[in-house]
């Protein structure tokens, strides 16, 4: 056979046509079955099934072949029909209508012949009612009506194999109560069929408290035709060796007959996760097998999320389990940042209200395919940019940006993209334009100027999706304390473009995307409001001003470090103690600490005022400090590139704080 997947939609798969092939594509619980060879003059042009424990394969003719757990009957059959791999059935010359069945008892192989209602075959009970294969217990026949309570439940030996129970539920017989029990564990089948009226069955435990049930009423579509669903009903559980109830109930009173047919067997495989804990039919099939290596990747989930978008909404069961994967993330591997991504879209985040400056919300039952399209737009696609207006700050007047697909021609892999031709992250690829983010851009630069935080810090932040899109990684933050596990941000390579300076700078040489990447994720985190900004828009004007103590610790992820000044607050920060001695600066950048400085508002030396420098170096010898402005080289006098070199008490006069990270 060829196995192939549904998306959840109803289109025909297309197959290579085979000897009498046939593909089982899954939905849900059920299989729809076509039969590839369309001539097949036995069965009828566009062979329809329900597989996985009850068939019904609806034929070009009219005829119909069901099967419960192991028993197959083909009625209704105007013309000859092939049930089973080698066994033939025919109806007799006049062609009635009468069922013949081949009843297999899936534990022996071995088979029963029944024909209009009589049975026959080895250990097979006689009468209408029951039919039992070789080896069932005595238990699988009830001679006289189900109790309407669990104290009064028919009480069957305990089960192993495959049984059958015909019985009757209506106005005045509201509830029919079965115990059994099983001495191993086992795989459970339950078929409720020949419904009348709409009927439910239900699994209970010992206590009463329901384990799995079948519900349905209704009709739903396979292959675009209409099927009743009050008239059956069936699930498939695992259960462990105990003592368990069925409860067989009407719905609305109405009288109805059925055949209860149920199959326990002894199995030491592990139960399908999938049906026990899923419940959309699409949804199900989509994970059993991209999940089918124990991986849930971050395309899987995409594949899943969108897999609901077939249809005009999302409904109940698809939501409960979108939800239902990402709280079992650490089953499928799921790794963080696909894990957090797809929570933010399953369970919600404020940053949520809004997509590309439009109202947009948390998903809920009846949410828009649009609105789930986007949410993964959002989250995995970087498509929601900052906006394109960024307000004036102070001096600044305000922006409007423009963004562009980032020229990345000549750069080849994850390191060149990120760091330029050279592959290598340097302080020096620091560019601040006319954004006021120079806290976080110094920030950027301490970790930068240090080949080992550069490795297990900037390096890790970023995550190559390989389409053209990075996960960036932040941590929320309340001065400088780390108050959130790692949080993520999707960008893509569409950068401004806008006046060129404005921004942070890339290119395709020696400087690469990182700089600009990291200040666009970090506008982009603001909207999650656990970075500690004024705003939490999804604008570049919400990271302007701030202190870099407060960006260290959002990058790294550890509480350490901290702000060092002569004030008894930052902001609203206690500083960990008094501004640093040039022997202390020394230490610190020994023992790879990144360090930033911020400057007093009117400093002189041609240095920038209300600015935060990266500490690169101090010379304890040479009395000392090396600076490395990000704005870069620049016209100021001692900047020409970049960097500039203070005395340490020239460097005390001139700035107030230092960042310790």
């Amino acid at each position: 056979m060829l196995l192939t997947l549904d998306s959840g939609c109803n289109e025909q798969n297309s197959l290579t046509e085979q000897s009498r092939e046939t593909s089982i594509v899954p939905v849900g619980e059920m299989h729809l079955l076509r039969n590839s060879q369309k001539s097949n003059p036995g069965i009828g042009s566009d062979d329809l099934s329900i597989n996985q424990n009850a068939y019904a394969i609806a034929t070009g003719n009219g005829s119909t072949i069901n099967n419960s757990f192991g028993q197959f009957v083909l009625s209704g059959v105007s013309g000859n029909g092939n049930l089973g791999e080698n066994t033939q059935i025919q109806t007799n010359s006049q062609g009635n209508s009468n069922p013949i069945s081949l009843n297999t008892d899936p534990i022996t192989g071995n088979s029963i012949s029944s024909v209009n209602g009589s049975t026959l075959g080895n250990n097979a009970t006689s009468g209408t009612s029951t039919t039992s294969g070789n080896g069932a217990t005595s238990g699988n026949s009830a001679t006289t009506d189900a109790g309407n309570t669990m104290g009064t439940a028919v009480n069957w030996a305990p089960l192993n194999g495959w049984y059958r129970n015909s019985e009757s539920i209506g106005s005045s017989d509201t509830n029919d109560y079965f115990k059994f029990s099983l001495t191993t564990r086992s795989d459970f089948n339950v078929i409720l069929s020949g419904l009348s009226a709409d009927a439910d069955v239900r699994l209970l435990d010992q206590s009463g408290n329901q384990i799995i049930s079948s519900a349905n009423g209704g009709t739903h579509k396979i292959g675009g035709t209409a099927y009743s669903v009050s008239t059956s009903e069936a699930f498939n559980t695992i259960l462990n060796a105990g003592t368990y109830f069925l409860r067989v109930n009407s719905y609305d009173g109405v009288s109805t007959q059925y055949t209860m047919d149920f199959l326990a067997k002894p199995t030491t495989t592990v139960s399908d996760w999938y049906s026990q804990n899923l419940k959309d039919s699409g949804i199900i099939n989509w994970a059993r097998q991209l999940g089918s290596d124990g991986q849930l990747s971050r395309s899987d989930m995409m594949l899943i999320f969108r897999s609901a978008t077939d249809s005009t909404s999302v409904d109940s069961n698809e939501l409960t389990d979108f939800r239902t994967l990402v709280n079992n993330s650490s089953r499928f591997q799921m790794i963080d940042s696909v894990r957090n991504l797809s929570n933010k879209i399953a369970n919600g985040s404020t940053a949520n209200a809004l997509y590309q400056g439009q109202s947009l919300g948390n998903l809920y039952s009846g949410s828009s395919a649009t609105q789930l399209d986007k949410l993964v737009g959002k989250w995995f696609l970087g498509n929601d940019l900052p906006s394109t207006f960024v307000p004036a700050n102070g001096s600044t007047p305000a922006r409007t940006i423009s963004y562009g697909l980032a020229n990345t021609s000549g750069l080849s892999g994850r390191n060149q993209l990120l760091y330029g031709t050279d592959g290598t992250i340097n302080v020096t690829d620091i560019r601040q334009g006319y954004l006021g983010d120079c806290y976080f851009l110094a920030a950027l630069g301490a970790f930068a100027n240090n080949s080992q935080r550069a490795s297990n810090v900037i390096n890790n932040m970023f995550i190559d999706n390989g389409d053209g899109t990075f996960t960036v990684r932040f941590y929320g933050q309340n001065d400088g304390t780390v108050t959130t596990p790692a949080d993520y941000i999707t960008v893509n390579q569409y950068l401004p473009t806008t006046g060129g300076s404005q921004f942070a700078a890339y290119d395709n040489q020696n400087r690469g995307l990182w700089v600009a990447l990291a200040e666009k994720a970090y506008a982009q985190f603001a909207e999650m409001g656990t970075s500690q900004r004024p705003s939490t828009a999804n604008n570049y004007g919400s990271i302007e001003g701030g202190w870099g103590f407060r960006v260290m610790n959002s990058i790294t992820g550890v509480t350490q470090g901290g702000v060092y000044a002569n004030y008894s607050k930052v902001g609203t920060a206690t500083p960990k103690g008094a501004f640093l001695s040039l022997s202390q600066i020394s230490s610190f950048l020994s023992n790879n600490w990144a360090l930033s400085a911020g400057t007093i508002s009117n400093p002189g030396l041609g240095i920038v005022g209300g600015h935060e420098y990266t500490i690169v170096s101090a010379n304890t010898s040479a009395g000392t400090v090396t600076l490395y402005n990000p704005w870069g080289p620049n016209s100021r006098t001692g900047e020409s590139t970049g960097y500039r070199t203070l005395s340490y008490n020239d460097f005390k006069a001139n700035f107030n704080l230092i960042d310790v990270g």
